[in-house]
């Protein structure tokens, strides 16, 4: 039931952002296209700038500058960015850009006709910066909650995040009960209540790596502990006070191992994943999180 409702919940995120992403993605190609038939080349150059700026990783930006330099016959510029179009290794457009090489070296002799300046000390393409995000995690279980790392364009990031519970800060006062709940014998007035509290917290570390578009996989491993707390009570000499005990003997350290998705839209970050404690798909859990990120330097 679990798996069923984290794929759920990973369709209702991943859907609308991937439909969205394709659909401006061929309206911008169509755009271009059609501007390009018509020999419209400034304005050629003015939407594939844009879209270099709204996808800097992917190729389409930069071979229609290359396309419509080719055309203005400004042959440094073109060059420079059919071989970064290339680097970028677009299986899609593979074959046109293996066309426009083609046409390239085939008039690589023509002279520049447009009278236009044509160095490469002009030519910004912009940089693949890596980002540092920062995120507010959230589980009924856990709402104490952070995690915080990288976002690498390109490669493998890093991240770590830190969750817990109020139950952790329960406080004792040095009060210690056996692992059943009943009191030693220095405290043998005391009697539990019945009702306990549960403190937890974990800490886990792992990495970060692109999958597509604005989205980015994260997976990783740590340690997760947890106590339990009695409530007593001393029904003889105060049956109206109760207190918080302790019993070191139900402490428990286990594995935690999870992954997820983080989609990273205009600086704002959004996740959800699944969080394992000790391998057992019972202590199976959906993490959810919301927060920024900034351009590392």
């Amino acid at each position: 039931m679990k798996r069923v409702i984290l794929n759920l919940l990973v369709g209702i995120l991943l859907f609308p952002m991937l439909a969205f992403s394709y659909s401006e993605d061929n309206r911008a190609d169509e755009i271009i296209e059609e501007l390009a038939k018509n020999s419209k080349w400034e304005e050629v150059l003015s939407n594939a700038h844009f879209l270099i700026l709204e996808s800097p990783y992917e190729a389409g930006g930069y071979y229609y500058m290359a396309f419509a330099y080719h055309h203005l016959e400004m042959k440094s510029k073109a060059k420079t960015y059919i071989k970064h179009a290339k680097r970028l290794k677009d299986k899609n457009l593979a074959y046109k850009i293996s066309q426009l090489e083609f046409e390239m070296g085939r008039r690589k002799s023509m002279p520049d006709s447009t009278g236009l300046s044509e160095t490469s000390s002009d030519i910004r393409i912009p940089k693949l910066k890596d980002r540092f995000y920062f995120s507010y995690d959230f589980h009924q279980s856990m709402p104490i909650g952070i995690s915080m790392g990288n976002l690498r364009p390109r490669g493998v990031g890093s991240y770590m995040a830190v969750r817990s519970n109020q139950g952790l800060f329960t406080a004792t006062n040095g009060f210690e009960v056996r692992g059943n709940g009943k009191p030693y014998e220095s405290d043998a007035g005391f009697e539990p209540t019945g009702i306990t509290r549960t403190g937890s917290i974990e800490g886990i570390m792992g990495l970060t790596w692109k999958l597509i578009g604005p989205l980015w996989m994260y997976s990783g491993a740590g340690l997760n502990h947890s106590r339990v707390f009695y409530e007593m009570e001393n029904p003889e000499e105060n049956p109206n006070l109760t207190s918080w005990a302790k019993s070191p003997q139900n402490n428990l350290n286990v594995f935690a191992l999870e992954s997820g998705l983080i989609m990273n839209l205009m600086g704002v970050n959004l996740k959800i994943g699944t969080v394992m404690t000790d391998f057992d798909y019972n202590h199976l859990r959906v993490q959810v999180g919301l927060g920024f990120s900034l351009v590392q330097k």
